[in-house]
């Protein structure tokens, strides 16, 4: 949904310059722009609409989206070459739309995937399988979900690397989420899922993307820079 709509208010705000010249800021403007018109019915519609493209593999919406990320990439290795850390791969969740199908296909031959009334897709994790707790896999027309391609992403990478711990480093407000994906890919039948850890750390007060109330790194490490420039010009 949130890329839907970050697709979406691009097509009505957005500038290729900008997103040429400084794509994270620009990108993040368009982004509190579209939430600002997100409560309209129209908007969600056209941003569902936009996400079920790129999962179609749609040329135009999925051209947008490689430039949205290309750019992106391009600015985390320049910020991240500043404090001296390096990455050896970007492959996020989004880059497993295609194989998130491929899971869907297997949670069904397995048995997992049920259906509800309205058509979404979820995956019982209940000890007396009475639904008590679930996880809700797959959209009811048909994309899939941040689990789905975290799924997708997981089994992929120790298809690849064949890793000994894999450590997920995000914010504490998704340990539901990863405490989700690791029961499903046990319930799958990947015993290397006793060996994914969720390592979580706190929000900063008063940031809240989609108002806007955000301070970007680079902007921290240029204030850092010019204190500690200041502060060497005064003991001299």
């Amino acid at each position: 949904m949130q890329f839907g709509l970050l697709g979406v208010g691009f097509q009505r705000f957005g500038n290729k310059e900008k997103l040429k010249s400084s794509p994270l800021q620009h990108l993040f403007e368009v982004y509190v722009q579209i939430n600002k018109a997100a409560e309209d019915e129209n908007t969600k519609k056209l941003a569902k609409d936009f996400f079920k493209k790129l999962e179609e593999h749609d040329e135009q919406t999925l051209s947008l989206w490689k430039q949205f990320r290309d750019f992106s990439i391009e600015e985390y290795i320049r910020i991240y070459k500043r404090l001296g850390v390096h990455f050896d791969e970007y492959s996020g969740e989004s880059f497993y739309q295609e194989k998130s199908q491929e899971v869907l296909k297997m949670l069904e031959d397995k048995g997992l995937l049920q259906k509800t009334i309205k058509g979404t897709g979820i995956v019982d994790l209940s000890e007396k399988k009475d639904l008590s707790s679930f996880s809700t896999v797959m959209r009811s027309d048909g994309t899939s979900l941040y689990i789905t391609r975290d799924l997708a992403a997981a089994i992929d990478r120790m298809n690849k690397h064949s890793w000994d711990t894999m450590i997920y480093v995000t914010d504490k407000s998704q340990s539901n989420h990863f405490q989700h994906l690791f029961q499903i890919l046990k319930l799958m039948g990947y015993d290397w899922a006793e060996r994914c850890q969720h390592v979580s750390f706190g929000l900063v007060q008063g940031m809240k993307t989609r108002r806007g109330e955000v301070i970007f790194l680079e902007d921290v490490l240029n204030e850092v820079r010019s204190r500690m420039l200041q502060n060497m010009a005064s003991t001299k």
